[in-house]
């Protein structure tokens, strides 16, 4: 990232290439929270609870692969750029663990799952770490990384409608069942993602790294300290994890309480489309209020708009199924934002870095996030599937009591309410505003300056 781009507007076709891949790589994941565990366990016939557990286990070398790749790609200087290599290593690896992870055999084990999950996650890092850290050092404009978070976010959802197109389509054509949604999901996924990842290496240049000093890379132990001891960094992933593991608990359980719960299991596709639709339609929304009134008010109020639609979801019982959809539909609201917003606020947190340690450690402060995020998306899964059997309710039980789907429709409704407070207040609190960050870029253009000066 050069200083003579920090103030410039990014030519809209830039972002727009930037964004383009977001499309069939936001399918990777979401899948696997709202389709994989109710076919595993309802179409497959596996516990429920190991289904979960397999998710939250697949999670577990993230803590490892994360800041491994981060810091990889931190450091890396190749001829063709730092971030490249790993989206290329990581293509062929994540389309051929989604094939297997959502075109099974007739009777896959739980270890098969795992192993399918295990690869779909690192894949997905090996490409989204640089795929991130690019688009935060393509600027240093506090409102064009919004910008351009919020294009590729925008561009996310358009994949996500694009991919629930085809449950709708197969309801409509009489063709019911996660099966068959998952195996074109896979083909969607596995024939679009190389493309639009080589189309945007190919036309759009990779920023070059921006470090203020020269000499040897922090040692990685005070490297580490440096973003442990960085207070927006902090506060910034103990909201987002809190937030994620409420609305995962949801995810994980939509198919189960509009299937057991609501009765109305064919109104499924169509309520998450919807939700896909006013998130999209969100988006340029939160970008108005984060550029009035800061990234951080911004991604708290939309905490708080999903905590509101969660818990007014259980006021609807079975045959309620306009009124539960109104509920989850407008959800998408907040989702929108949520999803782009931290990612512009993670690109601010590193200037502060680039200031304390002389280096651009982007993609190293995204796998810190991304390892307690995707444990916050493990323990999510392991709640919303491991409390509804805790008060006895199973899918695969032939009867289920008025006591059991109160207890799933509570699970579902209320585990965000309490979480969402504490990132609500975490986030209230925030100290990089945009004055801060502005005084930050000024001074990093300073330190160029004296570098270029002594070179």
């Amino acid at each position: 990232m050069t200083d003579s781009v920090v103030e410039k507007r990014i030519a809209t076709w830039r972002v727009a290439l930037y964004a383009l891949p977001n499309i069939p790589h936001s399918l990777a994941l979401l899948p696997v929270v709202n389709f994989v565990p109710a076919f595993y366990s309802d179409d497959l016939g596996l516990p429920l609870g190991m289904v979960g557990l397999m998710l939250f286990l697949s999670r577990v070398g993230d803590i490892f692969t994360d800041p491994v790749i981060g810091i990889w790609s931190d450091r890396l200087r190749t001829r063709i750029g730092r971030r490249r290599p790993f989206i290329l290593a990581g293509l062929p690896l994540i389309c051929v663990a989604v094939w297997l992870c959502f075109v099974p055999g007739e009777r896959p084990g739980l270890g098969y799952l795992l192993a399918c999950l295990f690869f779909v996650y690192l894949g997905f890092t090996m490409i989204d770490l640089p795929y991130q850290s690019w688009g935060a050092e393509m600027t240093g404009n506090y409102d064009e990384r919004s910008r351009v978070s919020a294009w590729r976010g925008a561009f996310g959802s358009i994949g996500t409608l694009l991919a629930l197109t085809i449950p709708l389509i197969l309801e409509a054509t009489g063709r019911h069942g996660a099966r068959a949604a998952l195996f074109w999901m896979a083909v969607f996924f596995v024939v679009l993602q190389p493309l639009a990842f080589f189309l945007m290496m190919a036309k759009l240049p990779e920023p070059a790294p921006g470090d203020v000093r020269a000499g040897a890379p922090l040692p990685l132990r005070a490297g580490f300290r440096l973003v442990l001891r960085n207070a927006a960094f902090v506060r910034l992933n103990i909201a987002l994890a809190l937030i994620l593991v409420g609305l995962v608990v949801g995810a994980s359980l939509n198919l189960l309480v509009v299937t057991y719960v609501i009765g109305a299991p064919g109104a499924f596709p169509t309520i998450i489309f919807l939700q896909n639709v006013v998130a999209l339609l969100g988006i340029p929304v939160w970008t108005r209020v984060a550029a009035h009134r800061g990234k951080h008010v911004a991604m708290l109020a939309c905490a708080v708009w999903i905590a509101a639609c969660m818990a007014s979801s259980f006021v609807w019982s079975r045959g309620d199924a306009v009124g539960f959809g109104v509920s989850i539909v407008a959800l998408g609201f907040g989702l929108g934002g949520l999803l782009f917003l931290y990612q512009a606020m993670v690109a601010d947190i590193t200037d502060q870095d680039l200031l304390n340690s002389g280096e651009e450690r982007t993609a190293t402060f995204f796998a810190v996030l991304g390892m307690t995020s995707k444990a916050a998306i493990a323990v999510g899964v392991l709640v919303g599937t491991g409390l509804p059997a805790l008060v006895g309710f199973q899918p695969s039980d032939a009867v289920h009591s008025a006591r059991a789907l109160l207890g799933l429709k509570s699970v579902y409704a209320f585990t965000c309410v309490p979480l969402i407070a504490v990132a609500s207040w975490l986030l209230w609190r925030y100290p990089l505003t945009r004055a801060v960050q502005e005084r930050v870029r000024a001074d990093i253009m300073v330190l160029r300056a004296a570098t270029a000066g002594r070179g």
